[in-house]
């Protein structure tokens, strides 16, 4: 009911924090959470990756060895896999298939974040996975595609801009806000089948930091328990840093925290991860971690929907009620 979530979501439950700093170029929220939870955080939230593939078997001199690209991908937990999925009959797959190593970068593909970075001259959490990939075959393939790709945004809007393309001439614009909407489903669907091969890469390393401040090897490259929240991470950072002065009322009001300015970089089912700026003389940006409450995990997104109603309407500034009442689809 209403008055339990106030009651749980009260001033005097919101005041507990963790405040972070730096020690030799990792982060102590890892001794929060381990590094291998906060690694496949990072992979479990995004569904594209930056590859970049390298040809070992290339013959000529002029051919192209390194290939980087944007690519979807998703976590096969039942074969504890990573899987990709790369445009057929491009340099791309023809480096996969030579038997060359992969590597994929989680976290820097979020532009909005990469953009408060940038302008702090600092780089963003991201997870990286070294190894090599092999192809699926197409009774695996069809299957994983279902699984895992089928309704993958990234593939969505890359088809739909093909096809947009294609029927408006190049000389026309395309709206970037198009969607599988704008399409027939089994049709957008079939384009992505049959244009893309799947493969499922052998992990043999991993590195977890932020590669200005150094990055640290994970142990254990067996995928955990996933978290509950990761497929709406992304949808909640565009959300919670759409009115920045909302967010730092919000926590200065909430977690007792001053501080002048700060972004969200991240979430889980524990709480969420800002960059702040503090009320000091000569203030630097620092790293802390936020509980949603005291103990509390936040185990779907309609809890997290629960906090965020109760931490806007805490603030002094005024709102509409389109920011603090969440769109239907960032509950998906």
């Amino acid at each position: 009911s209403y008055s339990f979530c106030t009651l749980l979501f009260s001033k005097q439950m919101f005041r507990r924090c963790l405040l972070l700093s730096y020690k030799q170029n990792v982060a102590p929220s890892l001794q929060r959470s381990p590094k291998d939870e906060r690694y496949w955080g990072l992979v479990g939230a995004y569904e594209m990756a930056q590859l970049t593939t390298y040809n070992t078997g290339s013959k000529h001199e002029d051919a192209p060895v390194v290939e980087s690209i944007l690519a979807a991908s998703s976590l096969d937990e039942s074969n504890n896999n990573l899987i990709i999925a790369v445009e057929k009959n491009t340099q791309a797959e023809s480096n996969l298939l030579s038997g060359g190593m992969a590597s994929l970068v989680f976290g820097s593909a979020n532009p909005q974040i990469h953009h408060f970075y940038k302008q702090l001259n600092a780089r963003c959490w991201t997870a990286t996975i070294t190894g090599t990939c092999q192809k699926s075959d197409d009774a695996l393939t069809n299957t994983n595609w279902d699984l895992y790709f089928k309704r993958n945004p990234f593939l969505l809007r890359k088809v739909a801009r093909k096809n947009q393309e294609a029927s408006l001439g190049s000389s026309q614009a395309f709206s970037v806000g198009s969607t599988e909407e704008d399409e027939p489903q089994d049709f957008i669907y079939k384009n992505l089948l049959t244009d893309y091969s799947i493969f499922s890469l052998n992990q043999q390393n991993g590195f977890l930091g932020r590669p200005d401040k150094g990055l640290d090897k994970i142990s254990v490259l067996t995928i955990p328990e996933l978290d509950p929240v990761r497929k709406s991470v992304q949808k909640w950072l565009s959300r919670m840093n759409m009115r920045r002065d909302i967010l730092v009322e919000g926590i200065r009001t909430a977690y007792s925290l001053s501080i002048r300015n700060a972004f969200v970089f991240h979430l889980d089912k524990k709480g969420f991860y800002i960059m702040g700026l503090p009320l000091d003389e000569n203030p630097t940006w620092q790293e802390y971690f936020l509980e949603w409450g005291p103990g509390m995990e936040c185990t779907d997104t309609a809890m997290i929907l629960n906090w965020w109603v109760e931490f806007v309407k805490q603030t002094d500034i005024t709102h509409d009620e389109h920011f603090v009442s969440v769109p239907e689809e960032i509950l998906r």
